[in-house]
């Protein structure tokens, strides 16, 4: 007499397909639009400054528009730090 044919282990169950909901599609698509606003805004905002009085502009320096750019790059940007710092001293750190 033969010995049984051995059972094979059960396969692991196939997972679920990666599916977004309708409020994750609208994060997402929300953070583009802004991100993608944020950068045809910065061009608008050159060419107006240093455009042509004449033509509507401001008529400022290269130079002194990059500082005004700059300017708003270091306070977006830089002072999270000590934002986050000094929350994190007041005791509100969630």
């Amino acid at each position: 007499m033969s010995a049984p044919a051995p059972v094979p282990p059960p396969s692991a169950p196939t997972p679920a397909p990666f599916r977004l909901s309708a409020a994750q599609l609208g994060l997402i698509a929300s953070n583009f639009l802004m991100w993608g606003g944020f950068f045809a805004v910065i061009p608008l905002v050159t060419v107006h400054f240093s455009g042509s009085v004449a033509g509507g502009g401001l008529g400022w320096s290269a130079a002194s528009v990059g500082a005004v750019l700059g300017l708003r790059q270091l306070t977006q940007q830089g002072l999270t730090v000590f934002g986050g710092r000094g929350r994190t001293a007041g005791g509100r750190n969630r």
